[in-house]
């Protein structure tokens, strides 16, 4: 928001045009609303606008945007090499996961929108009923002390790690069989072309350009944002599943 005020008055001052981008918007608090209602009617004046996913160019044009407006999805310069056998067993054994377990990975800010909480609750119901099942938790931010109460409440100390900000996200991704996705709000996350790049197939919610990048199904799963039980539902058929390795290689 703050950025789209300077960027309002300068063109004016400068006599330069305005493009500006929209990423997508988070709703955790009444003030983030606030702002994002500002930056919608904002986003009616630059001389050109690019949003990263189809969702977000619909939400300008309903909020007053008539003006040039283009779709351009995030990229990723993709990896030379696959994910090895050797990576992937010094990735586990680095976070200390068994060949026999199935792991699911998540990375981002530990933020409301991202929906790691309900990620947990469905981790929780799924670990019941399969005990192969692991999670590691990549990231930082203001709900980390909530989402660690919810670990001990539900006892699940030895299966869930959460890993805080890490430098690179690779090895994280090599030694996963899963990558999850729980977020009730997205634009078009790198985390997914990142999983994707490394071979993983997804679990992620129906929102944002996710349903672009995730072909249910066929390169991993799509549930409802939101439900946890769809989401422990989805964590049950991969760790049941036979051919997570074709569905990661597809993707």
């Amino acid at each position: 928001f703050k950025p789209h005020v300077v960027a309002w008055r300068l063109p004016r001052a400068l006599g330069v045009p305005w493009l500006a981008y929209a990423h997508g918007w988070t709703a955790e608090t009444w003030r983030v609303r606030l702002y994002n209602v500002l930056e919608r009617r904002l986003l009616t004046q630059p001389d050109h606008v690019c949003a990263v996913a189809p969702p977000l160019a619909d939400a300008l044009r309903a909020a007053g945007r008539d003006g040039p407006l283009s779709v351009i999805p995030n990229g990723l310069d993709a990896s030379p090499e696959p994910v090895s056998a050797a990576e992937r067993a010094a990735a586990r054994q680095r976070f200390g996961i068994d060949s026999e377990d199935c792991l699911a990975v998540a990375a981002g800010r530990l933020s409301p929108e991202k929906g790691f909480d309900l990620l947990l609750a469905a981790f929780a119901r799924a670990a019941a009923d399969e005990p192969r099942l692991r999670l590691l938790l990549a990231g930082e931010g203001p709900e980390r002390p909530r989402l660690e109460a919810a670990i001990a409440r539900a006892g699940l100390e030895r299966r869930v790690r959460l890993l805080g900000q890490v430098p690179d996200i690779r090895p994280v991704l090599a030694a996963g069989d899963l990558l999850v996705v729980p977020s009730r709000t997205e634009g078009l996350p790198n985390i997914v072309l990142e999983g994707l790049d490394c071979s993983l197939p997804v679990l992620a919610t129906r929102v944002g350009a996710l349903p672009d990048l995730v072909h249910d199904g066929t390169t991993g799963w799509l549930v409802p944002a939101g439900d946890v039980g769809a989401l422990a539902d989805g964590l049950r058929r991969a760790a049941r599943a036979a051919d997570l390795a074709t569905l990661g290689e597809r993707g």
